[in-house]
């Protein structure tokens, strides 16, 4: 995206000068967090984070039940617990190993939205945002532009009289 900078003279909106547009940080990061919780990576990505939650909460209750089991001198209800909190924890270091891989692909997403979902700051006076290839188009019929003439923001030509 690119901004066209422009002045009226005798009623004409003469292009003065090209100029990078601005993103606007905060509301692109916004965005873009949003499109990341809902595209397929984002999405796979919390699951496995609700799994992992879910795997640590079931842990903590066998972790629980084994020092009710030990206190009860409950043998065979302490060999169970035990087991359970063997399992979530494998479960666990299973969901973080996978989540590697997630993590990559959200963090690739992120950057991808970071160019292609931009907001860009609005422009001031005298500004207009336009599209690259249309700034590259106008920039040709500037170069193009007789030296008496002037170059309009629609691409047309004016003399302007002094």
């Amino acid at each position: 995206m690119r901004t066209v900078f422009h002045t009226t003279i005798d009623g004409y909106e003469i292009v003065t000068g090209f100029g990078d547009a601005t993103v606007d940080p905060v509301a692109t990061r916004n965005a873009v967090e949003a499109l990341v919780q809902l595209s397929p990576e984002g999405q796979t990505h919390l699951a496995n984070i609700g799994e992992f939650v879910t795997a640590n909460a079931a842990k903590k209750n066998a972790q629980a039940a084994w020092e009710a089991a030990k206190a009860a001198n409950d043998r065979p209800g302490a060999i169970l617990a035990l087991s359970q909190i063997g399992a979530y924890a494998w479960k666990m270091e299973d969901l973080t190993a996978q989540s590697v891989p997630l993590i990559a692909a959200v963090e690739a997403k992120r950057r991808e939205l970071m160019t292609t979902a931009a907001i860009y700051l609005g422009p001031g006076a005298g500004e207009d945002l336009i599209a690259d290839a249309d700034a590259a188009a106008l920039q040709a019929k500037i170069a193009a532009c007789p030296a008496d003439q002037k170059t309009c923001i629609d691409g047309t030509y004016v003399t302007i009289k002094n």
